[in-house]
């Protein structure tokens, strides 16, 4: 008799499909298929102070590059940050503020950011999936844990 094993991984360090991650990816291949090209985000621009708050340099960069940024409370606008180069792309200014932790795209003459979610534990369960009335296991049986559906 062959034995149906149920391997349920969390693999969200490598593979972060929570709601929120979920999204931004939406949004970002929407966005790339409507858009072509990040025209905003690949701007070449020069700002004149390189140390100041998040805020601040959000403000010059914008101002310098004739759009808008957006964004919720959950980006740390107060935070001090020093950065390298005055003239780069904004994309550039935005991975070199933020290291990586935010999400942004190009919405219109906006630039919208959200900061990436913070990545659970990984979990591997591991088990067998037993009819409750005949003792033998289902074949090809599906098992959801509550919560874990990115879609829900």
């Amino acid at each position: 008799m062959k034995k149906n094993y149920v391997h349920l991984q969390n693999n969200s360090k490598k593979n972060p499909m929570n709601k929120p991650v979920l999204f931004m990816v939406i949004l970002v291949a929407c966005a790339g298929s409507v858009n072509g090209q990040s025209r905003i985000l690949n701007k070449r621009i020069k700002i004149e102070i390189r140390e100041g708050s998040i805020g601040s340099l959000l403000d010059e960069i914008s101002r310098n590059g004739g759009f808008d940024f957006s964004h919720n409370q959950d980006i740390p606008v107060n935070k001090k940050v020093r950065l390298r180069y005055r003239r780069q792309t904004v994309h550039q200014f935005l991975d070199e503020i933020f290291e990586g932790e935010v999400f942004y795209i190009e919405y219109g003459n906006k630039v919208l950011m959200k900061k990436k979610p913070d990545v659970p534990e990984v979990y591997t369960v591991l088990g067998k999936v037993i009819d409750s009335g005949t003792g033998e296991p289902v074949p090809g049986a599906t098992v959801i844990i509550p919560g874990s559906d990115p879609l829900e």
